[in-house]
């Protein structure tokens, strides 16, 4: 009997903590719109809260601790900033930071222009150095919000990079590009324009915990064999209401045990050299394991690439992967999802599937 009750027990804990019910832990400035999700796909259209930010964005800073006009201010503003300061850029200023790689962004800073504000750009931060990696270490508690973002190398680089493995060369023979990294808590990269980073514009690794990353429009960022818009690799990050064109993956997971994602209400449009989706296993890393991952949540979003796989699990995660309430402009879950090397641990429900014309209709 005793057995039966634990049992019994068990059952109920396992229901009650279910990942699609609690998801992942949150981001303190987390905006919860759970109650603005339509049945399926994304919501362009929420209220202060728009897919890829810009106009209409609620949380608009138009002013900081600090204002800076040019390279030298930014880079002395860097050095003076306390705890809970706000260092604002100028939106007509381009700052060039090809000299001036890894600048480090202490703990509790707000890097910040006014991306949307009257149809303002918003400033442009920016190096031309390809072997840049990264452009902006975070601390713990940073936000980098407002601001365009631009790497060094929009290119594929298809042909290049296809002699270099056929030569059993490594991948990053060329060299990289970066543009945010980190491997401290608590980063948020809100209301920007991502793009041009040949690996990645936004990197968290080895205890990047609690990232947010929202109302961006992340493009270009699409070199073959690399190419990511946000990557994680023993980290985890909300990434939510997120515009994505021109990038190889939007999303990738290294796969590593510690490595989680939950991705909502995101809008993948129709240009891309690969899947849009992803988490590494362990056959990509070579580790003799089948981890992908511990806990991916994908749902409510819409993906409008229908020549490439939307979500590719290259593994078994640790925990589970949900997908559901997407939009998928495949006409079926086998077009759309694929799990490689090893099954389990996929949960694939309550999607909806069209094709290409009727998607591009919507």
């Amino acid at each position: 009997m005793k057995n039966n009750l634990k049992v019994i027990f068990v059952i109920i804990i396992l229901f009650a903590t279910s990942i699609e019910a609690n998801s992942l832990l949150k981001h303190p400035e987390f905006i919860d719109i759970s109650d603005k999700l339509p049945e399926y796909g994304c919501n362009k259209n929420i209220q202060g809260h728009p897919i890829g930010g810009g106009k209409g964005y609620s949380r608009i800073v138009r002013t900081g601790t600090f204002i800076v006009e040019n390279t030298l201010d930014f880079l002395e503003a860097i050095k003076n900033a306390e705890y809970g300061d706000t260092i604002f850029i100028n939106q007509k200023a381009e700052i060039d930071l090809t000299d001036n790689i890894k600048i480090a962004i202490p703990d509790g800073i707000t890097i910040a222009s006014n991306r949307g504000y009257k149809n303002s750009p918003g400033a442009l931060l920016y190096c031309t150095d390809i072997s840049t990696s990264p452009m902006l270490y975070a601390g713990n508690n940073v936000r980098i919000t407002g601001l365009r973002i631009m790497g060094p190398d929009p290119l594929m680089r298809t042909l290049e990079m296809f002699v270099i493995r056929s030569q059993g060369k490594r991948y990053d023979t060329i060299p990289y590009s970066v543009g945010i990294y980190t491997n401290n808590d608590s980063l948020e990269v809100d209301n920007c324009e991502l793009f041009n980073w040949s690996r990645s514009a936004i990197y968290f690794k080895n205890g990047g915990n609690l990232g947010y990353v929202h109302n961006n429009y992340f493009n270009h960022n699409q070199r073959s064999g690399l190419g990511y818009g946000i990557e994680i690799d023993v980290g985890d990050a909300i990434i939510e209401s997120n515009l994505f064109d021109w990038n190889r993956h939007c999303i990738s997971g290294l796969g590593k045990k510690g490595t989680s994602y939950e991705a909502y209400n995101n809008l993948v449009l129709e240009n891309a050299n690969g899947h849009s989706f992803d988490m590494h296993g362990g056959t990509d890393r070579g580790d003799n394991s089948d981890i992908a991952g511990d806990i991916i949540l994908i749902y409510n979003n819409t993906f409008g690439a229908d020549h490439v796989y939307a979500v590719m699990i290259r593994g078994i995660p640790q925990v589970e992967c949900c997908i559901y309430k997407n939009i998928f402009a495949q006409d079926n879950v086998s077009k759309a999802v694929i799990q490689m090397n090893q099954q389990g641990n996929l949960t694939v429900k309550n999607n909806k599937f069209t094709d290409s014309l009727l998607y591009h209709k919507q």
